[in-house]
């Protein structure tokens, strides 16, 4: 079996690629990260978006509203930020977590010492029947949901999430980790006013495809004491003049997002007609598509020997364990003009 030896837990990190491979950096293709490969373009600021001190502006927090809706909102350093502090705010409650997801999310509920009880997450109808079993058990816990789950693809209706919430006990909160659903924002609990015990998440740079940029939102009922004590830990200046630039900029460019959300949907069709006779004939089946990754459930063996080989030609893709016997290879989108270039790894791997 082939391993990976550097430590990658998220994709994207070329240059471990690059020297366990051999292969020069500029030479890689990307697909591990489920980032839109067309990028918002980047111009030149002004001075002082680094002369000044960032606080947030009215032009930055009017575009977040006009873009997201009208809620109360904090902004942060991608929403990796907030993952990592919702466990430590929250009360102390068990947590209600997919099987299959963003790994931080488990991780930690996992270091603040939370009881972790788990649901289906490649199935929507053993999901939904799963979390109503766990809590007609106990609503005293935190229901933590990734929509569109990255990496299976699964995604509850709105009105599956209200219903969810409005189960839920005093103190206990569900989170909805939208990091993915730009694509498809008809499936944002944003459209309506939430519900005081909710907690949406929203990541900016995975649909604008800036994720250098490092910046999230998290979207609350003003009712919500959390809401507070995550502006303690935040602090003043938590959000950089340039990402504030870049946010205001892209976030009231409507027609880049529809042509972008167009060219995604096109994407994921052809690259679902390149892979999934690959997959297929390895006994793979596909998860739930999404306009910004593919994912594919494999015995573990072949998914470290697929994961190899499309480095060897200098494509990196991403893999994740599920269960004992299982891995998931998950393929992100790549542009127009890398078609022909995956194309040929996909045609070099079916020959082994």
């Amino acid at each position: 079996m082939f391993k990976w030896q550097p430590a990658i837990e998220h994709g994207g990190n070329l240059a471990a690629a690059s020297q366990y491979y051999g292969i020069p950096l500029e030479q890689w293709l990307d697909l591990s990260t489920g980032i839109n490969p067309y990028a918002y373009p980047v111009d030149r600021f002004s001075a002082n978006v680094f002369e000044q001190l960032p606080y947030q502006t009215d032009a930055f927090q009017n575009a977040v509203l006009a873009y997201y809706g009208n809620h109360e909102f904090l902004a942060g350093n991608g929403s990796q930020q907030f993952i990592s502090l919702l466990p430590t705010l929250l009360p102390d409650l068990p947590a209600l977590l997919p099987e299959l997801g963003y790994q931080e999310h488990h991780r930690y509920w996992h270091i603040n010492g939370n009881a972790i009880v788990h649901y289906p997450a490649l199935n929507l109808e053993q999901a939904v029947s799963a979390i109503d079993i766990a809590l007609e058990h106990n609503p005293a816990q935190h229901l933590i949901v990734i929509n569109p789950n990255n990496p299976s693809g699964l995604m509850f209706s709105v009105e599956q999430l209200l219903l969810w919430a409005g189960r839920l006990s005093n103190g206990a909160t569900l989170v909805v980790d939208e990091a993915f659903v730009d694509a498809q924002p008809q499936y944002s609990m944003l459209q309506q006013p939430l519900p005081d015990n909710v907690i949406v998440l929203r990541s900016f740079g995975k649909f604008f495809g800036l994720a250098g940029v490092r910046l999230g939102f998290a979207f609350s009922h003003p009712d919500h004491t959390v809401a507070k004590k995550l502006q303690q830990w935040l602090g003043p200046w938590n959000v950089n003049g340039v990402a504030q630039a870049l946010a205001q900029k892209a976030l009231a460019d409507a027609d880049w997002q529809k042509i972008n959300r167009e060219r995604l949907m096109r994407m994921e069709g052809e690259a679902g007609e390149l892979f999934q006779p690959l997959i297929q004939s390895f006994n793979g089946e596909c998860c739930n598509e999404h306009p910004l990754f593919s994912s594919y459930v494999l015995e573990k063996e072949t998914v470290e020997k697929l994961y190899h080989r499309f480095c060897e030609q200098g494509v990196l893709l991403r893999k994740i364990d599920y269960n004992h016997q299982h891995s998931v290879l998950r393929v992100g989108r790549y542009s127009l003009d890398q078609h022909d270039r995956i194309k040929r790894a996909v045609a070099e791997v079916a020959t082994y």
